[in-house]
């Protein structure tokens, strides 16, 4: 998200337009704004680690003001995987999710591990673009039978990250 704040010195405006350029195009139209304003938040598609050159002109009946530009650079997105509800009850219907956030395209893995490493469950294995995602286990194994009470491991991998968290299904 990129937040816009200026000062508002016109007392004849009837409001402001806000453009946004990415690297070298064209600008595009973003919004309009109505008079005495003097914020925007773009979370309109932004990529991180990008820069972005918006500008902003007050308009009335009689024209427009110059425009007023800014440049700013996205920071890097973080790779990174959480599960939440993670020690819940699948006869209850319970499931545990976890989110995890992609800063480029990569191939996903989401596999459930035995304490001793015996696969027992893949959620996923396939490749995501940049973005953040949610995905659900409801405690079946591939065979989609619940599995018993226990301790079991999440590993997460896309890319050159991977990542190990627990989860406890109480039965």
């Amino acid at each position: 998200q990129v937040s816009l704040v200026w000062q508002d010195n016109s007392i004849s405006e009837t409001g402001f337009e806000v453009e946004r350029m990415t690297g070298d195009s064209l600008f595009i139209p973003l919004a309009a704004i109505s008079k005495d304003m003097e914020n925007y938040q773009d979370s309109n598609h932004l990529i991180s680690n990008t820069t972005y050159t918006y500008r902003l002109r007050s308009y009335n009946e009689y024209g427009t003001s110059t425009w007023i530009t800014a440049t700013v650079t996205t920071l890097p997105a973080e790779r990174k995987f959480t599960p939440y509800n993670n020690l819940f009850y699948p006869d209850r219907q319970d499931t545990m999710q976890i989110k995890y956030i992609l800063d480029k395209p990569e191939h996903v893995n989401i596999k459930i591990y035995t304490l001793i490493g015996r696969l027992v469950k893949t959620l996923l294995d396939e490749t995501k673009p940049q973005g953040e995602y949610w995905i659900d286990w409801n405690g079946e194994d591939d065979e989609n039978k619940i599995l018993a009470s226990g301790t079991y491991i999440i590993y997460f991998s896309a890319g050159d990250f991977s990542d190990l968290k627990k989860a406890v299904i109480i039965r």
